[in-house]
């Protein structure tokens, strides 16, 4: 038993090692007060319908149900295979990002999220409205 107590002891030296390494971390990286208050306000998961205006390209992805997920204040969305679009949300809920000639822009409003992803070949347009705040 004392094995298991030992086991337990060094876990939690682990895991309160962890949350000194982000106190300090947090400590030497200036961040806003305005950026602290966005940091989690849109985070979590949107999914919904995706509709291709234009697919002028057999390379443009085929239409799918949509997912987006949100975490520290960042859009990421894998569109293609070697194509990330990762959008910063402003503190209104508006998104804009761009890689190589495919550009995003979007906007959240409550519960909802509007995205329109287009390339010179290809447009979609995202409603997608938020599932779960994974953090």
């Amino acid at each position: 038993m004392a094995r298991g107590g030992e086991l337990l002891a060094a876990l939690l030296l682990l895991g309160l090692g962890g949350c000194a390494t982000l106190r300090d971390w947090t400590s030497t990286h200036k961040v806003s007060a305005d950026q602290q208050s966005l940091v989690g306000r849109f985070d979590g998961s949107y999914q919904g319908r995706v509709v291709a205006l234009r697919r002028g390209d057999a390379a443009c992805p085929r239409p799918h149900y949509g997912f987006v997920e949100i975490g520290d204040g960042l859009l990421s969305y894998a569109y293609a295979p070697g194509v990330v679009l990762q959008a910063p949300v402003s503190g209104d809920g508006l998104l804009h990002a761009q890689s190589g000639d495919v550009r995003l822009d979007g906007t959240i409003n409550g519960r909802h999220m509007l995205l329109s992803v287009a390339s010179p070949a290809c447009s979609y347009s995202y409603q997608l409205h938020y599932v779960w705040n994974h953090s």
